[in-house]
């Protein structure tokens, strides 16, 4: 049972500088909460929806997802992790119509498509078929896992979905619009494998509705390509441009706040499954939902709020 009353002004203070001391950093709602708290507390500013915002410029979270793969997936409230995954595996297939992401069972695009469902050249169209000005197209992901393989300390193992030209075209801008991956050697023995490190750019950062989905994403495909590539789940570096909490969104956010300062210690949320990636099975292409498996989340229950479109 919680306690959803909102956060007072005094409990604010919770968060500040005896949390980011802790030695519970990997905790993402702590890591989480400093930054809604962060928000909830910065200045009132004008918005493209309308709505308005309170913000704040720049910040990152460090999250070591590991050998147990554990997920950033937080607990204060419930995250639909089916849609993650769904939304997920829509982009790594390329599509940008919300049709075949319905299939999946996520409907999180339908406010921003057209009447055919087409979004334009958004996340999955600039993921696998990058327009080039001479007329050929790219598949980031194709050509990341095939410099993962064959250069793995290579320093071009980046994914970008921020293509300047097709942007007027697009529905809606990429948020999380920059991804680079890094390789560590294994340890001492032979066998044991290397370690994919990922640090990803996020422009705009919804951080109620939007930040707590973007975060479980990156990790999932963290995991998922270390699989791939016979490789071990290091650390996800998560770099925040525009931070910014709506104002249709406040009272959740204290009643989300509110909810941290109760939690209990219980399992991190692994992420199993993929077995089918290692044994050589399946490709990352053709993966579906049913091959991954969510250990140990136990969610604090949903806290409804509008979207802004």
């Amino acid at each position: 049972m919680t306690n959803d009353k909102p956060i007072s002004d005094e409990d604010l203070r919770f968060f500040g500088k005896t949390w980011e001391e802790s030695q519970l950093q990997n905790l993402i709602d702590i890591s989480y909460a400093r930054i809604l708290s962060k928000a909830l507390t910065s200045p009132k500013r004008p918005d493209r929806t309308g709505v308005g915002v309170r913000g704040y410029f720049s910040d990152k979270i460090t999250f070591n997802v590991g050998e147990d793969r554990v997920l950033p997936l937080i607990k204060s409230k419930t995250v639909h992790y089916n849609s993650v995954l769904a939304e997920l595996l829509w982009m790594l297939s390329g599509s940008t119509n919300v049709n075949d992401l319905r299939a999946l069972g996520a409907t999180i695009w339908d406010e921003w498509a057209d009447e055919d469902g087409s979004l334009g050249p958004v996340y999955g169209h600039q993921w696998r078929s990058w327009s080039c000005s001479d007329g050929r197209t790219v598949d980031q992901i194709v050509e990341l896992i095939d410099g993962l393989k064959n250069n793995p300390f290579g320093r071009r193992h980046i994914v970008s979905a921020w293509n300047v030209g097709d942007i007027p075209s697009m529905a809606l801008p990429p948020c999380h619009c920059f991804m680079q991956f890094y390789v560590e050697e294994g340890g001492d023995n032979e066998e044991d494998p290397n370690v994919l490190n990922v640090q990803v750019y996020q422009r705009s950062a919804d951080v109620f509705l939007g930040l707590p989905f973007n975060l479980a994403s990156y990790g999932t495909l963290l995991c998922i390509l270390s699989e791939q590539l016979g490789m071990m789940p290091g650390k996800m570096e998560y770099i925040l441009g525009d931070v910014h909490l709506y104002e249709n969104h406040v009272e959740q956010a204290k009643i989300q706040l509110n909810r941290v300062i109760g939690m209990s210690l219980t399992p991190f949320p692994t992420l199993k499954g993929m077995r089918h990636l290692r044994t050589g099975d399946k490709s990352i292409f053709d993966l579906s939902l049913d091959n991954f498996l969510l250990n140990n989340y136990y969610p604090m229950g949903k806290i409804p709020a509008p979207v802004a479109v």
